[in-house]
């Protein structure tokens, strides 16, 4: 939403160290459908009500700054996608 005040303010948090087993569903869904995986992969790491929260929030952001929303949201699912893939990089090197 658009708090008004910092006692509004929700914090949504994400697996500060991901199961693997995102990374490889993710790479299997993006062969599969392509971009909208990356819908999958936000949703999962925030949850649907920080996904729907997020959503809004790009609404509002969107309605005060045109354009810039699509920016932001590249930003969000990269920063996302790159913790995500990270859980690959979690076990022993073969």
């Amino acid at each position: 939403g658009n708090p008004t005040d910092d006692s509004e303010l929700i914090t949504y948090t994400m697996p500060a160290k991901p199961n693997p087993g995102f990374a490889l569903k993710y790479l299997k869904l993006a062969r599969q459908i392509g971009d909208a995986a990356s819908s999958w992969l936000i949703e999962t790491a925030v949850g649907e009500e920080g996904y729907n929260a997020l959503a809004e929030d790009l609404i509002t952001y969107e309605e005060m700054h045109p354009k810039e929303s699509v920016v932001l949201l590249r930003q969000i699912a990269e920063r996302i996608q790159t913790a995500a893939m990270g859980g690959l990089d979690a076990g022993p090197k073969v």
